[in-house]
């Protein structure tokens, strides 16, 4: 965007198209629409020059439609609030504009027709403040790769966004906002990442830790549950290895690679049970 804004053309050509390569296929991502359109608009000015070739990502040319809310958040809020001035306040919320909510929040405690509302905009006054200031705390530590203290920083705004947002019976029914979207998928990518490091260096019971804790704020990402297997495979590998030891006599190297094996497997799995049997037999 920068370098659109400084009318180098074909370098806001490469950079937007490389954005539309990377981002992922199974979610829309905030702002991608004008994005989009801005691609479209810098592809028409710089096409005739020489050399020139469009972007050619999947990404660019089939917009994926975020369906994560696919029922109608208005008729889910007024489950919860009646007023049509509230839940509106609540949509700018779930589209990820706090700032915006918050000064129109600010704009109905001043009408004096919203008096009855007093209460309910007051707590929910409070409620958006918290949500904001904690959002970005967590943001901090997610982007200096502190994975644990970003969760504990946004488990309180996991929090206030279910006692925000109604729960219908229905759970296909149930609204999922902005903050909750990102919250989930920035911890997943994060354990990911720094359970990846680990494994890459052989560190097993580490990776599997940071996976672990992963799975259990972003239980569908699929790299983390993809790293879990890798650990799995890992394990059968490691207790071939400690029955062997323990069939020729070293016992200690044995407990050691079928601990590892245990530690770092899923519960109920069949390559834990398989370690932790052989541990028995030691």
């Amino acid at each position: 965007v920068s370098r659109c804004k400084a009318r180098y053309w074909v370098q806001c050509h490469e950079a937007l198209c490389n954005f539309f390569k990377l981002i992922p296929d199974d979610h829309s991502v905030t702002g991608e629409g004008r994005l989009r359109l801005q691609l479209q608009k810098v592809e028409k000015r710089v096409r005739r020059k020489r050399g020139f070739v469009p972007c050619t990502a999947n990404r660019f040319l089939n917009p994926v439609k975020d369906t994560t809310n696919s029922v109608d958040p208005d008729k889910v809020l007024a489950q919860k609030y009646d007023s049509a001035k509230v839940r509106g306040v609540l949509l700018l919320y779930i589209q990820g504009k706090v700032d915006v909510a918050i000064k129109q929040l600010h704009r109905l405690r001043k009408d004096r027709s919203m008096r009855p509302q007093e209460a309910t905009l007051r707590e929910m006054d409070r409620q958006l403040l918290i949500i904001r200031g904690k959002y970005q705390e967590g943001f901090s530590a997610f982007r200096e790769r502190k994975a644990d203290e970003a969760r504990k920083k946004w488990a309180l705004v996991l929090s206030v966004d279910r006692a925000l947002l109604p729960m219908p019976a229905e759970k296909d029914d149930a609204i999922t906002s902005f903050y909750r979207r990102e919250i989930t998928r920035a911890l997943g990518d994060l354990y990911h990442d720094l359970g990846d490091e680990q494994f890459k260096l052989g560190r097993y019971a580490q990776a599997h830790g940071f996976w672990s804790a992963g799975k259990g704020t972003s239980p569908n990402h699929q790299k983390i549950l993809n790293g879990l297997l890798q650990l799995e495979k890992a394990a059968e590998k490691l207790v071939r290895q400690g029955k062997e030891m323990a069939a020729s006599g070293d016992l200690t190297s044995a407990r050691e690679k079928l601990t590892t094996a245990r530690d770092i497997s899923e519960e109920g799995r069949p390559v834990r049970k398989e370690a932790e049997e052989a541990l028995k037999g030691l």
